[in-house]
């Protein structure tokens, strides 16, 4: 493979790279972001723990890499896919494994814990100002305009 052929490989991989942790990133904000119980916030907070441990082990795989720029092929790649996915296992056993107080995903969970609301929370709000919307506008309402709308309304007679 000539420098060239290698420098485009390497920028394609690198943008899929990207755009694939970016894919991952807005899935976990979205796990949690949608939680609507203790549980899912608590799993998707995990999520993200394992996620951040895979993203370490692999910059730790980079910086001591089996194999120079120049002697990719196909082979390779697979060790890389595999490598990969193992990886991957390694973050997810990382996390299970450190659960507790002290936890990163425990930390992340009462702090989202503290900063969020539930749904119950979120409608009594709406409707909290929803009501008080109404009311400033009811109190906006002059003695005159009162008046013409019981008139329109039959409520009195001019």
């Amino acid at each position: 493979m000539d420098s060239l052929d290698l420098l485009n490989f390497n920028s394609v991989s690198s943008l899929a790279q990207s755009q694939a942790a970016q894919n991952t990133t807005d899935k976990l904000k979205s796990n949690a972001e949608n939680a609507q119980t203790d549980e899912e916030l608590l799993d998707a907070c995990k999520q993200f723990e394992s996620y951040l441990w895979e993203q370490v082990v692999k910059e730790m795989k980079n910086t001591v890499s089996l194999f120079d720029d120049e002697d990719k092929d196909a082979n390779s790649q697979m060790v890389d896919f595999f490598t990969d996915n193992a990886i991957s296992e390694v973050a997810g056993k990382m996390t299970e494994q450190t659960v507790g107080p002290n936890s990163l995903a425990m930390q992340m969970y009462e702090q989202l814990k503290r900063t969020t609301i539930t749904a119950e929370e979120l409608e009594a709000k709406r409707a909290e100002e929803e009501a008080a919307k109404q009311n400033e506008t009811t109190q906006e309402m002059t003695a005159e305009e009162i008046s013409k709308t019981a008139a329109e309304e039959g409520v009195i007679t001019e």
